[in-house]
């Protein structure tokens, strides 16, 4: 879980963070003069990066509030296999089940669902909690380093 904090330390508390966005907006209207996102404030880039989605059927493209939810479905079928609860040939209608339940949307075909991700198909079972364990470590790392280093979002700009 620490490594997984390490990479969500920068993906979501810095690269999703205002300090980032007033440092990202200059950059982009350089690089993109003709964007319409030239007329942009950082304030509105920001909020553009961490807006709410429709609920993604696909866990690497989930918003902070859905993404829990996509590990907490696939712990709880590792579980089920590892328990015996599960079998192998109920996962693709269980994920179906639980992805209504949870997120309010239904997989149109497996590779939207069940094998989306790559961890069971190489044997990676007990994976999926490192991502969640990691967010939260990554959280507490950066509100340590904010009460460490006090000027940290100014230096991050």
């Amino acid at each position: 879980a620490i490594h997984e904090s390490q990479s969500l330390l920068w993906e979501r508390m810095v690269g999703l963070g205002q300090p980032f966005a007033r440092c990202l907006l200059p950059k982009l209207r350089k690089a993109f003069p003709e964007a319409a996102l030239c007329e942009r404030t950082p304030e509105e880039v920001w909020a553009a990066l961490n807006r709410i989605k429709d609920v993604p059927l696909i866990r690497v493209e989930a918003d902070e509030v859905t993404y829990p939810l996509h590990i907490i479905l696939r712990f709880e079928i590792e579980r089920g296999l590892i328990e015996g609860s599960v079998a192998v040939d109920e996962v693709p209608k269980l994920w179906n089940e639980k992805m209504r339940e949870y997120l309010g949307v239904e997989p149109s075909n497996d590779a939207e669902g069940c094998l989306q991700d790559v961890h069971w198909s190489m044997g990676a079972f007990g994976y999926f909690p490192t991502y969640t364990l990691g967010a939260m470590a990554a959280a507490q790392i950066f509100g340590a380093a904010r009460a460490a280093l006090p000027t940290l979002d100014v230096d991050l700009a």
